[in-house]
């Protein structure tokens, strides 16, 4: 909720396809350049951000847009895809905000405490969909320890500010909750599972010195896994690439 009382620059403007890919689910669903995107399934567009949130939502799924062409409305059937091709995106157009105006925008806390509870449950929204992709095969999960961490920290402190860096520390307390909860030696999931475990087995306990056995080989394997991802995590800022995609 903090993130949104905290005055911010917001720039709206209208958003114009300028570029479509060829066979995309774009150019297949007769969008053509110059086209200004309306709203999507009812929800107003007004910047290039709202467009990527509500593709990124409804990748796999039929969405209905309202565009305009010529000044007329029209209505366009589309379907973004969930692993498009390199460079295309989910739905091969490439877009650019005409008209862009920018406005100094703070919420007050009552307004602030329902966005946040919004934001968080997308943001969780967007987790369930990334695990997703990883089970069907079509992404690859990446993984960043205590060194990508504090690279991409930096990185979106330096573009974003202050409210940037809020975002990315909601995000990270999301995934550390998450993984928490996971079945997981040393973890309190890892524990809630040998509760399940003692309540299947009718209040028979596991013994206290198998448990923790358990418990210490899930632990290495945590430490193990951490050397790994910071040793990746050096690899890459030593060729110089990030995590943001640069």
């Amino acid at each position: 909720a903090i993130l949104f009382m905290i005055p911010h620059d917001t720039i709206t403007g209208n958003v114009i396809i300028s570029d479509i890919s060829p066979d995309s689910p774009a150019a297949m669903s007769g969008l053509t350049p110059g086209d200004h995107i309306v709203s999507t399934d009812g929800k107003m567009i007004e910047s290039t951000s709202d467009l990527i949130q509500s593709i990124t939502f409804n990748a796999g799924s039929a969405m209905e847009w309202i565009i305009s062409r010529d000044g007329s409305p029209v209505t366009i059937l589309i379907t973004p895809r969930v692993d498009p091709p390199e460079g295309q995106g989910a739905t091969g157009i490439r877009i650019e905000l005409a008209d862009a105006v920018t406005t100094k925008e703070f919420h007050p806390p009552w307004t602030a405490l329902a966005l946040g509870v919004t934001s968080t449950w997308d943001m969780l929204v967007l987790i369930k969909q990334e695990i997703s992709r990883w089970i069907s095969g079509t992404a690859n999960p990446e993984f960043s320890g205590p060194i990508g961490i504090a690279q991409i920290t930096g990185e979106i402190t330096t573009q974003g500010g202050a409210r940037g860096w809020l975002m990315l520390s909601i995000l990270i307390s999301i995934n550390l909750a998450i993984l928490n909860i996971l079945p997981i030696p040393m973890l309190d999931g890892g524990r809630l599972l040998f509760v399940i475990i003692e309540w299947v087995r009718r209040g028979k306990r596991i013994p206290a010195e198998k448990e923790g056995l358990v418990h210490i080989i899930g632990f290495a394997a945590l430490i193990g896994l951490v050397i790994l991802v910071s040793a990746n995590d050096i690899n890459r800022l030593l060729q110089g690439g990030s995590l943001l995609g640069g």
